[in-house]
Parts: structure tokens; C-alpha cells; sequence
């Protein structure tokens, strides 16, 4: 309910969105605090890029969206049975450092 009435703040990390990111919920309530601290993990692992791409959304006079949302979109539109899925099928993206970041260069 919370996501329908604020969809900018909060995201839909349903089973689905655990089991892509590695995490598992089952009927124990514990799973549901183990499932939390895998999300939070997940996020600290991938902070620098997602503020990257916050930081391009915001370059692109996008609304703003939290780092939680930012990990939430590539994962929903990446499951087949996304909307977006079929569009997105031949897109490919590479991530690489500028040469002014990469230590070699």
C-alpha cells in the first residue's frame, strides 16, 4: 500500500525483487529482517554506481528518485515479465571508467 500512495519513495521489494539480488523470504519473520540487511548489503556494494546514476537522472532534469528506486527499476525491467522487457531485449549498456578515473590511463 505504501508504494501505491508514494511511488517515488517507496519501492516494491516484493519476493521477486529479493530473489534477483540473491536474498530469499520464506514463512519464518526472521527471513524478513535477513532479507532486509541482504537489500541494505546490496546497496552498500553498489553505492558508487547508483549514485552515478542518480546523479545522471538528475542531469537529465529527471525527478529525483532514492538509491533504494534506483536499484529497483533495472531489476524490474530486466525480469520478462516486465512491460519494457520485450523493448529492451537487444539494449545493451558497458560500464567503463573515463580515462580521467582509470589509474592506467
Amino acid at each position: 500500500m505504501l508504494h501505491i500512495k508514494r511511488p517515488g519513495l517507496v519501492p516494491v521489494l516484493d519476493s521477486l525483487f529479493i530473489e534477483q539480488i540473491g536474498g530469499r523470504v520464506d514463512a519464518d519473520p526472521s527471513s524478513l529482517v535477513d532479507a532486509i540487511e541482504h537489500i541494505r548489503g546490496v546497496g552498500r556494494a553498489n553505492l558508487p554506481q547508483l549514485r552515478l546514476i542518480r546523479e545522471h537522472l538528475r542531469q537529465q532534469s529527471l525527478r529525483d528518485r532514492t538509491l533504494v528506486r534506483i536499484l529497483d527499476a533495472p531489476l524490474w525491467t530486466s525480469s520478462p515479465g516486465s512491460g519494457l522487457f520485450p523493448r529492451l531485449g537487444g539494449w545493451e549498456r558497458v560500464a567503463r571508467l573515463s580515462r580521467m578515473n582509470d589509474p592506467a590511463g
